[in-house]
């Protein structure tokens, strides 16, 4: 198989003048981006990135998004595609934990971006895109104009890293997860044989290149289609309808939120989108009210797909549209297997609940830098996911909960443990508990259970706000409840399903 990078270079060259990015009525053709992306990569060499080097990237949706990601790839170092939301402290770790050599930032970020620099010894690069750079810093647009064309490495192995996705697992610290070349490009060709996503193919881009939904399920499979993104670095539900129908777009993916907004904005009906195509949800659970009123209003059956930062994206979806909804993820994609087990990994029967473990060609190397936790999570070949599901007798899968207490809010995986260490710092709490709570919209919503010390006096505004001050929104409680004590097992330990009631 070739590499994702192959694919995109023989597209640019067969279809030079074809738009591959639209972005506020600005057009970039697939031979565009491609010298931007060869200049970049020149650029970066010239600078002293080299083959395995890590390189953080925190960009919104953009051109320079895939400019970068693509001229990172091409050196055969490592992209790290970073959650532009994180706060300092955040981002610090990341890096840190990646040992990145460089970032790419937009300018706007370079406060937080400074800040988590201060003590990074490995960082010795930091790019920026757009005006008031800080200083001994470089600037991406001037780093394009000026580098030479540099087409891709041939040194590159499909088995070397491509890209670090950090995700929250399920001991609490971030874990980046290592993803080959291979990976990249087997998980894009299978979707474009499947959905038969050809050039004249145009996608509405509103979830972000950062998540693993928007790398592998739009940027990745865009470009090896020769597709054309039309780029929305916001969300907004009048937006995407009116996109839906001026832009004759074919493919939408989002998050259930997104599409409880776009079926309960007034009008919604009076939009022509008979050119769509697909319109794909994934990142939490689709609610089948939701998925019914969508197709009411909107006209178009909602296909529910499911996967992990681990399998680099989705690596199931509901293909049977004509059926409507029957609350599956539907089947794997070529090239993957699934299975239900028990607690010692014993395959269940058909329509048994149990752990989805799931074996394949595009499952992650392991976790870097944590051996345990990687021999933890890849047993026996098998990646064992955490997620609770079953199996009916057509192979369609359908998931039944977390096995561990992850929150997954709007696509975003949150590990309470880390909030909750954040509260402890305050000297007003004399304990804490964070669970995730179900919600119609985004999935699953925060709430934070606190026993304030004797005398204390704090209120759920000052715990949000705190919140907001030390991390990134989407980790931010909605639901903050005060409690005398917080329920407890015999042995001590709190008893968090009550707490979800």
């Amino acid at each position: 198989m070739e590499l994702l990078l192959d694919s995109i270079t023989k597209i640019a060259q067969e279809h030079p003048e074809r738009d591959a990015i639209t972005l506020n009525r600005q057009n970039y053709t697939y031979d565009m981006i491609l010298e931007a992306t060869e200049r970049f990569r020149g650029a970066l060499l010239g600078l002293g990135i080299q083959r395995h080097d890590r390189v953080g990237i925190l960009l919104p949706n953009s051109a320079h998004f895939p400019i970068a990601y693509y001229a990172v790839l091409g050196l055969g170092a490592v992209a790290v595609p970073l959650n532009i939301m994180l706060k300092s402290r955040e981002l610090a770790y990341q890096l840190e934990d990646s040992e990145a050599r460089a970032i790419i930032s937009w300018s706007n970020f370079s406060s937080q971006v400074e800040k988590a620099a201060e003590n990074l010894e490995t960082l010795t690069h930091r790019i920026y895109l757009g005006d008031g750079s800080p200083s001994e810093s470089e600037n991406m647009v001037d780093l394009i104009r000026t580098g030479e064309r540099l087409p891709h490495s041939p040194e590159i192995s499909p088995d070397d890293i491509a890209v670090i996705l950090y995700t929250a697992g399920v001991t609490g610290c971030p874990k980046g997860a290592e993803l080959t070349h291979h990976n990249l490009a087997h998980h894009a060709e299978e979707f474009r044989k499947h959905l038969r996503i050809t050039v004249r193919d145009r996608f509405l881009a509103v979830m972000p290149f950062y998540h693993a939904l928007g790398q592998g399920m739009l940027m990745n499979l865009a470009f090896v289609s020769g597709a054309e993104l039309v780029i929305h670095s916001r969300f907004h539900p009048g937006d995407v309808l009116k996109a839906l129908q001026e832009e004759q777009i074919t493919y939408f993916l989002g998050v259930p939120a997104m599409y409880h907004m776009i079926s309960n904005f007034p009008s919604a009906q009076k939009y022509e989108t008979r050119a769509l195509r697909y319109c794909l949800s994934g990142g939490s659970k689709l609610p089948k009210e939701l998925a019914l009123y969508f197709e009411s209003e909107c006209g178009h059956v909602l296909m529910e797909g499911y996967g992990l930062s681990e399998t680099n994206s989705m690596i199931c979806l509901n293909l049977a549209t004509d059926m409507g909804y029957n609350g599956s993820v539907g089947q794997v994609i070529g090239g993957t297997e699934l299975r239900i087990a028990d607690e010692n990994g014993e395959e269940l029967p058909v329509g048994d609940v149990g752990e989805i473990l799931i074996r394949g060609e595009t499952v992650m190397q392991c976790y870097r830098g944590r051996p345990e936790a990687s021999a933890q999570t890849l047993r026996d070949g098998w990646l064992h996911t955490g997620d609770l599901g079953k199996i009916d007798i057509d192979g369609n899968l359908y998931i039944v909960d977390r096995k561990d207490d992850m929150i997954l809010k709007s696509g975003f995986k949150i590990y309470p443990r880390e909030i909750e260490g954040i509260l402890e710092q305050l000297p007003h709490v004399e304990e804490v508990a964070v669970v995730g709570v179900q919600d119609p919209v985004v999935g699953q919503e925060i709430k934070v259970c606190v026993v304030l010390k004797n005398g204390a006096d704090l209120s759920s505004g000052d715990i949000i706000e705190y919140c907001r001050q030390q991390m990134a929104a989407y980790k931010c409680p909605r639901i903050v409840r005060f409690y005398k004590e917080l329920p407890k097992a015999p042995g001590g330990k709190i008893q968090k399903g009550e707490l979800r009631q």
